[in-house]
């Protein structure tokens, strides 16, 4: 009996910043310890729903509710992954979706509390202001 044919899994990751590229090899590390065998993955640039019409499942990187649900109407097994959530509109509920999403407000205390338990008194936090996700990490790092 022929081993079954791998699953072609479409992949949308930005990775023009540290923390992207951070998020990207993450999934690569984890796709060949887990699930090699069985995943044939596709990385793409941008984000193209249609090129992902072909695929058996999605993990995109997309921020707009209108990105998401372009994916979602594909009806495609979905995973989301995004530093904030902002559902969709009247997504479909009848597509298989997952989120990931990070807990920023919980990063910024942990990472505070990090540093006070190792005896500093002084040490700073670097973001990104105006976006969201930095915001929170940092409201709840200076607190």
């Amino acid at each position: 009996m022929a081993p079954p044919r791998p699953l072609k899994i479409f992949v949308s990751l930005p990775s023009a910043t540290y923390v992207q590229r951070r998020r990207f090899e993450g999934l690569l590390a984890y796709a060949h310890e887990k699930v090699r065998p069985r995943w044939l993955i596709q990385f793409f640039a941008g984000h193209a729903p249609s090129s992902a019409s072909e695929a058996d499942g999605i993990i995109a990187f997309l921020e707009k509710p209108a990105e998401r649900a372009a994916y979602l109407r594909l009806g495609k097994p979905t995973v989301f992954v995004q530093p904030d959530f902002t559902p969709c509109q009247d997504p479909p509920r009848r597509h298989r979706t997952a989120t990931v999403v990070v807990d920023s407000s919980s990063e910024g205390l942990t990472a505070a509390r990090h540093f006070l338990e190792r005896g500093f008194s002084s040490f700073a936090f670097c973001g990104y202001g105006g976006v969201a996700f930095s915001d929170a990490r940092e409201r709840y790092f200076v607190q």
